[in-house]
């Protein structure tokens, strides 16, 4: 079977682990997983490791994420979203002018608590497995950055915003931060993930199309695993030295990249005359600069 990447849309209502579950099936391997979760309502991209291509999911660094997010004012919930128990309310709605000026005063780089509501694991549990059982465990801030946040409406009490971060930003607490900031209580009512690195919503595929697709129209819509890597130089290698790394050596840079400069632990695509075959690394010795394999695929 093809391996590769599948961009799919995500539909509201069921959870990234079910999605690649159905993937799974539909595509008749027992190997695929995805490269950063969705809330069950979330909906967007997804991107799918299928096949072989699940051997880089260590390796995956999933660059910038751009969301759509709408928000409901005047009600706090413990999920952070809609979807959850109400914990209090307030009559007091910003303005339209207050939520741009919040926005606005919203730094780049912040520290952002975890919801309790998430799959990260404290003490090797889930968070949200203590959220159920009704407890609330003290958790440390992460550093994210959030690039851009533009207001795309406002009005009768509810917002839909756009948001460019980085990895491991939850938008259901900085819509939550955005509405302290201007003395309000809010929460995420819907989401949509638009880009997730690479990988966008303009070419994403959803579960019902690729059900009404042959077997080979759904391998079609596999982007090549070389897609994950994509920020990463590429090094064409002679067929020697390729034969070299893929038996475990480690080059001499200045042998198989004459003219090229790296600089150490810089991660590098690795092609010969067939084309990529694997990730490799850029490591130096007492004698120069190397270049051996990470990953081969």
């Amino acid at each position: 079977m093809k391996s590769g990447v599948l961009n799919l849309r995500k539909p509201a209502g069921m959870t990234s682990h079910d999605a690649v579950d159905k993937v799974r099936r539909l595509y008749g391997t027992k190997k695929a997983g995805h490269t950063g979760t969705l809330d069950p309502q979330a909906t967007g991209v997804l991107p799918i490791l299928v096949g072989s291509a699940v051997k880089a999911s260590e390796f995956v660094t999933a660059g910038e994420k751009v969301y759509r997010a709408s928000l409901r004012f005047g009600t706090a919930f413990d999920t952070e979203d809609i979807w959850g128990k109400p914990l209090k309310e307030s009559n007091a709605l910003p303005s339209r002018e207050a939520f741009e000026s919040a926005i606005a005063a919203f730094p780049q780089n912040y520290d952002q608590v975890p919801p309790m509501y998430s799959a990260l694991k404290v003490g090797g549990k889930k968070l949200y497995e203590y959220a159920r059982e009704g407890k609330v465990i003290p958790r440390e801030a992460r550093r994210v950055r959030v690039e851009e946040i533009r207001l795309l409406s406002f009005s009768g009490g509810e917002a839909e915003i756009w948001v460019r971060c980085s990895k491991g930003t939850y938008i259901r607490t900085l819509i939550c931060d955005l509405c302290k900031s201007c003395g309000a209580l809010g929460a995420m009512s819907a989401l949509e993930r638009c880009q997730s690195g690479a990988f966008g919503l303009e070419n994403a595929v959803s579960l019902s199309e690729l059900e009404k697709m042959t077997p080979e129209e759904r391998e079609e819509k596999l982007i090549p695993t070389e897609a994950l890597f994509a920020e990463h130089r590429e090094v064409v290698l002679a067929d020697f030295f390729a034969r070299l790394i893929r038996n475990g050596c480690a080059v001499f840079a200045k042998k198989c990249a004459p003219g090229m400069a790296f600089y150490e632990g810089e991660r590098l695509r690795l092609s010969d005359s067939a084309g990529f075959f694997a990730l490799g690394e850029a490591r130096p010795d007492a004698e120069g600069m190397k270049i051996r394999k990470l990953k081969e695929f």
